[in-house]
């Protein structure tokens, strides 16, 4: 099934980029921040300093995307972010948290001299249509039911099949963890352990618009998790534990669903 996926997603690349293209443009956009704050006893214990802080720092964002034509574009989101002094042998890391000491390599590039290891990619993905249906492809942003239960960056595939002006049918897919290749624990015979496959975390979203009007959208969903073995998922600096309030418990698989309504709508009271 996996490899039907894949072989899919290859052929509808293919027909999008044999598509006639118009004129090439560059589309850049974003945003700049730089702020002061101090926090002080963030603990509850006005004797118990260890989480104050007063800190200056700067956000960019960098967005560009490059389209081919009004069918197919590919966009790019990168982030900087430095703490101002933010610099080797301070204690002082890219999220401020003064916990571990960083190398010339993870310094943010507001320590003296500059030159910080800082660009992240936040969003790479291409967008297409193909006849009336659009397609979105890479690491993208999610959100579902306003954000309540999700509202992320992650990477995955968006397929918006429209029926008519009224009617659009959004199927979603998002990659949430990759468990990888091989056995867990690896061990060189292979005949040991668990399929690292078997980590893998996948979610699968169903996510109409049923427009009454233009100023009133129903968006009911069906969302699905599963995984084999959720042990190992974790994000970012995030752990399982942390993650997950059932992991104490020793529960491994995962097969959860939610469904919901949401409604978009102008009242004229007056």
């Amino acid at each position: 099934m996996k490899k039907l996926s894949v072989l899919l997603v290859a052929a509808i690349m293919v027909l999008a980029l044999t598509m006639p293209a118009a004129a090439f443009e560059n589309e850049f956009g974003g945003f700049w921040r730089t702020r002061a704050f101090s926090e002080w006893d963030f603990t509850g214990d006005s004797q118990n300093h260890r989480l104050d802080t007063e800190r200056i720092d700067t956000r960019t964002r960098l967005f560009y995307t490059a389209k081919f034509s009004d069918n197919l574009k590919f966009v790019n989101k990168f982030e900087m972010n430095a703490a101002w002094g933010g610099s080797v042998g301070t204690m002082n890391n890219a999220y401020g948290t003064g916990k571990d000491p960083v190398s010339a390599g993870t310094a943010t590039y507001g320590q003296l001299a500059a030159d910080g290891a800082n660009l992240v990619v936040k969003a790479s993905y291409v967008d297409f249509k193909l006849a009336q249906q659009r397609f979105t492809v890479g690491v993208q942003d999610f959100t579902l039911a306003r954000g309540y239960l999700f509202d992320d960056d992650a990477a995955g595939i968006k397929a918006i099949f429209k029926v008519n002006d009224a009617i659009y049918l959004p199927l979603i897919y998002m990659k949430l963890y990759e468990g990888g290749t091989g056995r867990v624990p690896y061990t060189t015979s292979g005949n040991t352990g668990t399929n690292a496959d078997n980590y893998d975390v996948d979610a699968y979203v169903f996510y109409p618009s049923l427009f009454l009007n233009k100023d009133n959208v129903f968006k009911p969903h069906v969302a699905y998790l599963v995984s084999e073995n959720f042990s190992r998922f974790q994000t970012k600096s995030l752990s399982n534990a942390q993650l997950n309030p059932l992991s104490p418990l020793g529960a491994t698989k995962l097969s959860a669903w939610t469904a919901g309504l949401e409604y978009d709508g102008k009242f004229d009271i007056f």
